[in-house]
């Protein structure tokens, strides 16, 4: 995560909201996460994420974030983008972060297995 305090490569658990409230981009470096908890966290938050390309992400993230090859100097330079145009990014955070509630996917996993609504 990249706060106003610096950058945090490992964050406790119990440090986790308020880094993320205080966060301005979020960095998924790995290109074999194929869901990707903390980067659903973090566009819940309205934190933009930078992540690898290959990564599987590209659902997940939309328009909430931007991906590059899964190298550093490349999620460094998208991650300096994002910091540049950080409130147009948190603007489109919020946006897709709507799509992912928990009525939507409740409603999506029983239609999966055939049930037409929720009760």
């Amino acid at each position: 995560l990249l706060t106003r305090s610096g950058a945090h490569r490992v964050v406790a658990d119990e440090d986790w909201v308020q880094a993320l409230s205080e966060a301005r981009v979020a960095i998924a470096p790995t290109a074999y996460e194929g869901f990707g908890l903390a980067v659903g966290e973090a566009v819940h938050a309205g934190v933009p994420v930078v992540y690898a390309r290959d990564s599987g992400l590209d659902w997940l993230v939309g328009g909430a974030g931007l991906a590059g090859d899964a190298d550093t100097a490349s999620l460094a330079e998208i991650g300096a983008e994002i910091w540049e145009r950080s409130e147009w990014f948190a603007q489109m955070t919020c946006k897709q972060a709507e799509q992912f509630t928990w009525r939507s996917t409740a409603s999506q996993a029983l239609h999966l297995l055939g049930y037409d609504e929720i009760q």
